[in-house]
């Protein structure tokens, strides 16, 4: 998945509308064309006639797609979508961990070195109001340790569904699930018979 260069535009709140909506049009390749001709890629909150209560469904679609770009390849283009004090609920995460954007972009590092080809896709995504919920998967190879468990070469395939809070054109806060027990099943780290390949599974990050 192609990157782009952080280097900051000049110019005024229009230049670096354009500049934005170029950045992420070109970190998504071939798909940034095809949504520039329709809107897509207009700065979260910058498009004319947007509702105060949220998000309309354009912006929706490219915070979602910004967001899972950043996570599988570049932690740092997190600071577009999400907020700095944002607020992270994971079931069976310890409380406080990834908390805040840094926090956030410091797990997607992690993940992005335990699985270097990770993608994910968003396949259904639903706007009500300030709130937005989309569902998808997750592919990858675990080339790299995660906590506790070094690097199996293993393929996986999971499904995740998040629910987000909107303020601003950035998301706020987040409740997030993902099929951890599938992971550790194809990762032959955990078996349902209790054959259990390793003494712990990892901690999901976010905040509980």
């Amino acid at each position: 998945m192609t990157t782009t260069a952080t280097n900051q535009p000049h110019g005024g709140p229009d230049a670096r509308d354009r500049w934005l909506s170029r950045r992420a049009a070109l970190r998504v390749g071939g798909v940034g064309a095809m949504a520039a001709a329709v809107g897509l890629w207009a700065r979260p909150g910058a498009a004319a006639g947007q509702k105060e209560s949220g998000p309309s469904r354009r912006e929706a679609e490219a915070i979602g797609r910004g967001i899972t770009d950043a996570l599988a390849s570049d932690p740092d283009a997190l600071e577009d979508w999400v907020a700095e004090d944002v607020v992270g609920h994971v079931p069976l995460a310890p409380k406080g961990s990834g908390k805040g954007l840094n926090g956030l972009k410091a797990k997607a590092a992690a993940v992005i070195a335990a699985f270097p080809d990770a993608a994910i896709t968003v396949e259904d995504l639903a706007v009500d109001g300030d709130r937005v919920s989309a569902h998808g998967e997750i592919r990858g190879t675990h080339d790299g340790p995660l906590p506790g468990f070094p690097a199996t070469g293993k393929r996986v395939r999971v499904q995740y569904v998040i629910f987000a809070r909107v303020e601003r054109g950035k998301v706020a806060e987040y409740w997030y699930q993902l099929d951890t027990l599938g992971a550790l099943k194809q990762l032959e780290l955990f078996a349902l018979d209790g054959g259990n390949e390793g003494d712990a599974a990892p901690t999901p990050d976010g905040d509980s």
